[in-house]
């Protein structure tokens, strides 16, 4: 199946864009590990029974799954989950239709997820009766026909669906961001999305995530003998397609943002579902392949990207130069994976590990590095802009870690992307392109830096937003500097500090991040003396029925205008918008000009010309144009009848102005330049008519 986002031209017909909203790829772990049975809130019972028709299901609100943290079942064996439910993130339970107390369904569905088969069984789901004992399924590693284990199949990812939508409710992905919830949670956001995961489709070796409308759809498939279904990266890799979508380029609708080459969609998709299975015995160096239990590799299989994540980089040498050279989207995407692993790394080794990932606080002082890379990265995806390449997304992650911890953790986290790349001097160039960036290793300075500061324009008052010291947390000083505070930007105030040459100083404090230290640097105040560099259309061609006089539309958006000290600089055109023309070629000037009065010129050249059935009457062809006037208005007779006389009176009657052009000239220019502003009426003598035009001179 594809699903397809179009725009269509709606007066052609054509396809003007078109962009597959469907996610595909696969994910899975690798390292040694022993299972976690106690996270933090769910009562896990060691299943002791067989899988016979007679057993007697004992244990209420039970699922017997490959439990988080286990990445697939090469990493351990099935335990049976009591009462899993978040009581924040889902006060009702799992199985909650109407935001009241006791379960509305016995099967696969639930205000957060619905399971089903859509394979060979379509529609089924599992059912765990009134205990909603979902214990005691038949499970095989090997699919077949015959053996497809779809009862354990369902409830492993209806467990892990529900799961990851508790952990990442208390990050922020909640109604408000447009979480995946069918009642909203309870009246606090969006509803009816109706969130629907369908296992043992018939797509092979491949799983996708779309929204369609309003809809989110998982769907996991089987690849030769395996079952995504039991593959628990794949599936938390899927549902991060989701909130991605969700969350990037705005909070709470799908959004389209995510189609550039250095799209970052399947590494952030990898990095959940590696986080989400991290071990508290597992180090940054180990090998954390993706697809290799759905791939049939076995645990010491490489997986689908071309290196399994690590921070070792003999195991995975990526740096931001491999995208270059790397697939869209999947390769870029494991290099920006293999980033956001590195920095989670960092946070561990220096705040610790918590395998309860419901223990978000906030607090810099009692969350663990995982928990904290979970929450900046989450909250990155919804500081970002739409259309992000790597350096965006380092520096939404690094805003959102300013946001919840302060400055404490930003050199480690800066230094972690700088190891892969993504360092003090990297450019990520057009984020529409993946061979166009620029690579740095340039740690964050631990001692005080000022960075090259441009000349500043000089202006009356104060200058704001002045930024370039490294690190941040610094105070910025000199003669008519004020330092706002923030730690990062600084304000001049002119009338103390006057134009030319100016001595910054940056001091810093010993923190984390740096040692106490001052850096100086020369910058340049200088006058605005640059006009704006103004660039228009080329000529343009238009038509006109004959006998009607031609609008002049207003041009002035589709003129640029630059400039190095001015933020608004104000165009005008000349003749104005909606401005009466006629037939012919008719020069329209823009001039921009900036904040200190310096102005610039550009033209085109607009060729008006006459269809339809072309009269020469006199009575209805000769025009006067422009409407209105300024210093020239222009009879235009199209006829060659001869014009004898021109008489031009006010308002009053009062003759202001007698001619005798005696010409059969196309175009009759009169000079108004030194009338009062004011309506006039112009008689026009020919050798036949006589007629009268009104003119209105501004």
């Amino acid at each position: 199946s594809r699903f397809m986002n179009f725009r269509v031209d709606a007066a052609t017909g054509a396809i003007v864009h078109s962009e597959n909203i469907m996610q595909s790829c696969g994910t899975a772990s690798n390292v040694s590990r022993e299972v976690v049975t106690d996270f933090n809130r769910n009562l896990v019972v060691p299943s002791a029974k067989d899988n016979s028709e007679e057993t007697t299901k004992v244990c209420e609100v039970c699922y017997e799954v490959f439990g988080i943290p286990l990445a697939n079942p090469l990493m351990g064996d099935r335990t049976i989950i009591q009462n899993p439910a978040d009581p924040i993130a889902s006060p009702y339970g799992w199985h909650d239709l109407d935001a009241t107390e006791g379960a509305e369904t016995k099967i696969t569905k639930g205000n957060n997820a619905t399971v089903l088969e859509k394979g060979d069984n379509i529609g089924y789901q599992t059912s765990g009766g009134k205990e909603l004992d979902f214990t005691g399924f038949e499970f095989s590693p090997v699919f077949t026909v015959e053996n497809q284990s779809e009862d354990a199949a369902i409830t492993n990812v209806f467990y892990w669906n529900n799961i990851i939508h508790d952990i990442t409710f208390h990050y922020g992905f909640d109604e408000a961001s447009g979480n995946f919830q069918n009642i909203s949670n309870y009246g606090e956001g969006r509803s009816n999305s109706d969130f629907e995961a369908r296992i043992q489709t018939r797509i092979g070796c491949n799983a996708f995530f779309a929204i369609v409308g309003d809809q989110p759809i998982m769907i996991l498939g089987t690849c030769e003998d395996k079952d995504a279904a039991f593959d628990n990266v794949v599936i938390a890799h899927e549902y991060g397609h989701g909130i991605i979508n969700q969350l990037v380029g705005g909070t709470g609708a799908a959004s389209s943002c995510l189609n550039t080459d250095e799209q970052m969609t399947e590494g952030w998709a990898d990095f959940l579902g590696v986080l989400l299975t991290i071990d508290p015995s597992d180090v940054g160096g180990d090998r954390r392949p993706v697809g290799n239990y759905f791939f049939g590799q076995g645990i010491n299989g490489r997986g689908i990207r071309r290196y399994p994540y690590s921070t070792d980089f003999v195991t995975n040498p990526q740096t931001y130069d491999h995208i270059k050279t790397s697939s869209v989207p999947h390769g870029v995407g494991s290099v920006w994976a293999m980033a956001l692993w590195e920095m989670t790394w960092a946070l561990i080794d220096e705040h610790g590990f918590d395998s309860n990932l419901y223990g978000f606080t906030g607090d810099i002082n009692q969350d663990a590095g995982n928990i904290m890379a979970l929450a900046i990265v989450i909250e990155g995806m919804k500081l970002m802009s739409c259309h992000p390449g790597f350096i965006d997304a380092r520096d939404a992650i690094l805003q959102a870690n300013e946001a919840i911890y302060g400055l404490d953790n930003h050199c480690i986290i800066f230094n972690a992307f700088a190891r892969r790349g993504l360092g003090l001097y990297a450019d990520q160039g057009d984020p529409f392109l993946k061979d166009d960036g620029t690579q740095s290793f340039e740690e964050y300075p631990e001692s005080a830096l000022l960075l090259e500061i441009p000349s500043i324009c000089y202006q009356e008052g104060i200058i704001t937003g002045l930024t370039g010291g490294l690190p941040f947390g610094g105070v910025y000083s000199g003669e008519g500097v004020i330092d706002d505070g923030n730690g990062k930007t600084f304000s001049i105030d002119t009338a103390i500090s006057g134009a030319g040459p100016l001595l910054l100083t940056y001091e810093l404090g010993d923190s984390r991040c740096t040692v106490s230290s001052i850096a100086e640097r020369e910058i340049q105040i200088d006058f605005d003396e640059t006009p704006p560099v103004i660039t228009c259309p080329l000529d343009i061609e238009d038509t006109i029925e004959f006998g009607n006089a031609y609008v002049l539309p207003n041009y002035i958006p589709s003129v640029e205008a630059i400039d190095y000290c001015s933020d608004e600089i104000i165009i005008t055109q000349d003749p104005e918008s909606f401005t009466e023309l006629l037939e012919g070629s008719h020069r329209i000037t823009f001039t921009a000009t900036d904040e200190a009065g310096n102005s610039s010129e550009c033209f085109f050249t607009l060729n008006v010309q006459f269809i339809g059935d072309i009269s020469f009457d006199f009575l209805t062809t000769v025009l006067l144009y422009p409407v209105p006037a300024s210093d020239e208005v222009i009879i235009y007779n199209p006829t060659k009848e001869r014009i004898l006389t021109v008489y031009i009176r006010d308002i009053n009657g009062r003759l202001i102005k007698l001619l005798n052009p005696r010409s059969k000239e196309l175009r009759i220019p009169i000079d108004v330049a030194k009338f009062s502003s004011g309506n006039y009426f112009i008689t026009i003598v020919g050798e036949g008519d006589t007629i009268v035009r009104r003119m209105t001179k501004i």
